[in-house]
């Protein structure tokens, strides 16, 4: 609110899942809301905001010298609760004959005890190291409860990988049946102007059983698509940067 009068013209980028309501007569000042995902847009026009659809951009993390390996499992919780990652800790403590999934996750938030299936990755990784393990395991398990917009995911598009997330808002903007495995939710709770959403147990279950089970030529096949789907988001969202800010023709 300091910054209201700096400008003549105000624009805010808001994650809806962070954005407290506490907050809601502040959007009086802003002139513009550029949302990151298509529920964001609806959610701050329901709310009487000009507000236009954005989108936003991740890194590209793709690394094509490195050699997928298709059976790797890979989940990014980093420092955030809203992952679903308790949920994938305690399936694995239910298959212990499972693949080994790789958690990397920050120490203070890490489960203190996971079952021997499961490399949790606490320690700080060097950005390098990071990105060789995106890029080697073939399987992103990034069933988040909410996103404002969700880099892991999109991150992980990116490297080609085989993505399993939720079939709720705005994850699911980023891909389909055709470019994923969605999982649906049982049930939600308000986060804020956001929504949380809990992957059905038996359907989570199922999905990682499915990617599991996928043949390595139809995962390189998802993978093709979700990187079709990355290059396609970083395309569109210049070309809408451009049309909402850049110059006037």
């Amino acid at each position: 609110p300091a910054w209201f009068s700096a400008a003549r013209r105000h624009i805010l980028i808001p994650n809806q899942e962070r954005f407290p309501r506490r907050h809601l007569g502040r959007l009086k000042r802003i002139d513009l809301v550029l949302c990151k995902s298509r529920c964001a847009a609806e959610i701050f026009r329901g709310l009487g905001c000009a507000a236009e659809y954005l989108g936003f951009l991740s890194e590209d993390r793709w690394l094509p010298s490195v050699e997928k390996d298709w059976n790797g499992i890979f989940h990014l919780a980093g420092g955030s609760t809203l992952k679903g990652t308790e949920d994938l800790v305690e399936l694995w403590a239910r298959h212990p004959g499972w693949p080994v999934l790789h958690l990397v996750q920050k120490e203070a938030l890490a489960p203190k005890r996971v079952p021997a299936n499961v490399h949790c990755i606490t320690r700080y990784l060097e950005d390098g190291a990071l990105r060789e393990l995106q890029n080697r395991c073939g399987i992103h398990l990034c069933p988040s409860r909410s996103e404002g917009w969700g880099h892991h995911i999109v991150e992980g598009m990116s490297t080609g990988a085989l993505i399993v997330t939720l079939d709720a808002p705005p994850m699911n903007e980023h891909l389909d049946a055709g470019s994923g495995i969605l999982v649906p939710a049982a049930r939600t709770e308000p986060r804020h102007l956001g929504t949380c959403y809990f992957a059905d147990p038996a359907a989570l279950e199922a999905a990682i059983g499915r990617a599991f089970g996928v043949q390595a030529e139809e995962k390189a096949r998802f993978g093709r698509a979700a990187r079709a789907g990355f290059e396609r988001i970083r395309r569109e969202f210049h070309e809408r940067l451009n049309r909402l800010l850049g110059p006037p023709r």
